[in-house]
């Protein structure tokens, strides 16, 4: 029959043969930012962001804060307002500024106006 191995109490605590050296503590955002998939939603973000600027100086004061979000995928640029009163006006305002959206970024193909679900 075989001898039962001793247990070392102390490799736990990081001393004694066989104990595993201290590793660098690494903080919970350079964790995250090694992620790929959160690196390219924080892009994404960035990009959305800017859109949501760039539209809220151009259009009109009464209308600005009503535009909540600008998503931008495969060419299409897809506007939020928040009821659909205000996505009726956003439409025509959008329409006026379709020129300067395209210079903008030429890769828009199509603009689109949804209004964001409540709650």
């Amino acid at each position: 029959m075989p001898k039962k191995l001793r247990q070392l109490k102390n490799s736990r605590r990081g001393t004694g043969p066989g104990a595993q050296p201290r590793r660098h503590i690494v903080g919970i955002g350079e964790l995250l930012g090694r992620q790929p998939l959160l690196r390219s939603l924080e892009a994404t973000q960035a990009v959305r962001q800017d859109w949501l600027e760039w539209l809220g100086r151009r259009l009109p004061e009464a209308l600005a804060p009503h535009c909540c979000q600008v998503l931008f995928r495969n060419g299409e640029l897809t506007v939020f307002a928040d009821s659909a009163a205000w996505s009726a006006r956003l439409r025509y305002a959008l329409a006026e500024l379709e020129t300067a959206i395209r210079q903008r970024d030429e890769r828009v193909t199509a603009i689109r106006i949804r209004t964001l679900a409540a709650g």
